[in-house]
């Protein structure tokens, strides 16, 4: 995914919102399934392919909610103690009053001592729609892992037949295709001044053509790893941010990165002059690097 944005307040406050929004680890808001719950504020989608993780939900407030986000937990913990709720990010401070969202991801775990005290207990789905009929609830969606697509290769083409030329001239003919060229040539965009946000499984920002580097004055200026390696998404004890949105491994984000913004001799990014800012939020079995 890909925004871009001028390095005003406003870019950086929706920039702020896409990043938080979209941080819970690569798990995606989307998709029904078997454990779907029939209410007007249930968010699902006919797809039965992914899979819902339990106790793991994004809550919307309504508009006029006025309460805090600590109000809530407070609420709903005092109002089902059988579980404990624990807040993954808060889309509801202060610190954001602007939000396009306003809300809150949690995880709720069942706490078996407390059920077997109380046969009453509600199943998660009963707390669910208990949490739906209040008033400050907008919506509320269900959290999927959507799991790394299998690769199949298909040797369909000779390799020598796919070697280009040094003949060749007009590199890379993509930009005519797409007229990239004439952005280029008649409004003379080259990406000065401009920031742009990438979310997905970082940058090698060390690569040469990526400027070298991360950092204030280098091409990759900022940057956040929300989730760091071997991240399982069933136990959110797993989370660990790194300090940079560096990825030495997968490279897709450095692949998308170099289409955007690198600086080569022979080949031409869209805008070379893009700063780029990097947030890892694509999270896939990170332990395959490894093996």
């Amino acid at each position: 995914m890909m925004t871009v944005t001028k390095p005003t307040a406003i870019g950086q406050k929706a920039f702020l919102w896409l990043f938080m929004l979209t941080g819970m680890m690569l798990v995606v808001v989307a998709a029904g399934s078997a454990n779907d719950i029939d209410h007007p504020k249930w968010v699902s989608f006919a797809n039965n392919n992914n899979r819902q993780l339990p106790g793991r939900y994004i809550i919307e407030f309504s508009d006029d909610y006025v309460g805090t986000t600590e109000q809530f937990l407070d609420e709903v913990e005092r109002e089902h103690q059988s579980f404990r709720w624990t807040m993954a990010h808060d889309y509801h401070s202060n610190r954001h009053p602007d939000s396009i969202f306003r809300g809150i991801s949690i995880h709720m775990e069942e706490q078996p001592g407390i059920r077997a005290a109380n046969t009453a207990t509600m199943s998660e789905h009963q707390v669910m729609r208990h949490v739906m009929e209040k008033h400050l609830v907008k919506r509320v969606f269900p959290v999927f892992e959507v799991p790394r697509p299998k690769l199949h290769r298909h040797n369909i083409i000779r390799a020598q037949a796919l070697d280009i030329s040094p003949e060749v001239s007009g590199l890379p003919f993509s930009h005519a295709m797409t007229q990239v060229n004439r952005v280029h040539s008649e409004l003379g965009l080259d990406g000065e001044g401009v920031l742009v946000g990438i979310i997905d499984t970082g940058v090698d920002y060390n690569h040469p053509s990526l400027g070298g580097g991360f950092g204030p004055g280098y091409k990759v200026a900022k940057g956040y790893d929300l989730v760091g390696d071997d991240l399982d998404v069933k136990n959110p004890g797993s989370l660990h941010p790194g300090k940079t949105p560096l990825d030495t491994c997968a490279g897709h984000g450095t692949h998308v990165a170099g289409i955007i913004a690198a600086e080569d001799e022979k080949y031409a990014s869209l805008f070379q002059f893009f700063k780029l800012r990097h947030v890892i939020t694509y999270v896939i079995e990170f332990h395959w690097c490894r093996s």
